[in-house]
């Protein structure tokens, strides 16, 4: 309990659309008040409010809605006396960013993801000329194949955003070094294994509301799905006959090295 704080009755809102729940709680400090209220929320809080009757609320409406953003205005340019706001939301978030420094998991179903989807479809078809008589050939090779090729690769693009607190960012740049350019060991993401390509990252260095530095890091992977099967997909290659098969090098490898990516998100 905070001494001289009191929430709004009157400042309560709560909204539910098809993008999810917000909330906002309305908040005034009066340092000449002797009245035990409610401690002031802090960025990455979870939702609760001591209102949830008077509003006939229960805790089930908003499971996951995290304070994002506070806003303080100064009553009538006083230093001591002011409102506060909270704003919240379920949208996804990792909160081990506002946590304290001991949390180091990261919860990947909870973070910022964005998905493009792409694809690639193709046949190719035999001819028929004076010069040959079925087939279609290779630009280079001249090799004359005698039955059509058709093909459909469906793949996209997954990037999902997460933080780092500053003392371990090395230790990710070890993680990313070793992982960049893997396909994964596992399934990842609802992805069948070997049908996502991690291709790397971009990070951006802040401070959060604490003064504590860290780094919003932005993985991006590939996904790659030639045969329909979500399995290996970025193992496959396309043969002469028109399936699709996994080449394999002359150390008994396939093309792409698997890594566990889940590393990336501890």
């Amino acid at each position: 309990m905070a001494t001289g704080v009191s929430e709004s009755t009157f400042g309560f809102k709560y909204t539910e659309t098809d993008r999810g729940i917000s909330a906002t709680r309305v908040f005034f400090y009066n340092p000449d008040s002797t009245i035990a209220g409610p401690d002031f929320p802090k960025v990455g809080d979870e939702f609760y409010t001591t209102l949830d009757v008077a509003y006939g609320l229960t805790a089930y409406n908003y499971t996951g809605v995290y304070c994002r953003q506070i806003d303080w205005d100064y009553l009538g340019g006083h230093p001591n006396k002011y409102q506060m706001t909270a704003s919240y939301s379920n949208e996804p978030m990792d909160s081990s960013v506002f946590t304290s420094l001991s949390k180091t998991a990261t919860d990947m179903d909870n973070l910022p993801t964005t998905i493009e989807y792409s694809g690639e479809y193709s046949t190719l078809n035999f001819t028929k000329d004076n010069a040959v008589a079925a087939g279609w050939t290779w630009k280079n090779a001249k090799t004359v194949v005698a039955q059509p090729l058709a093909f459909r690769v469906n793949s996209s693009t997954i990037k999902i955003s997460r933080y780092v607190k500053d003392e371990n960012m090395q230790s990710f740049q070890a993680t990313h070094a070793s992982l960049a350019g893997k396909v994964n060991n596992n399934t990842f993401r609802g992805y069948g294994k070997g049908c996502v390509l991690y291709t790397g990252c971009s990070t951006e260095m802040f401070k959060n509301s604490g003064n504590t530095r860290y780094w919003k890091v932005d993985l991006e992977f590939a996904s790659r799905n030639p045969d329909g099967t979500n399995y290996d997909g970025w193992q496959l290659q396309l043969m002469m006959t028109g399936f699709w098969d996994t080449p394999i090098r002359s150390d008994g490898k396939a093309r792409y090295e698997e890594g566990d990516f889940s590393n990336l998100f501890k």
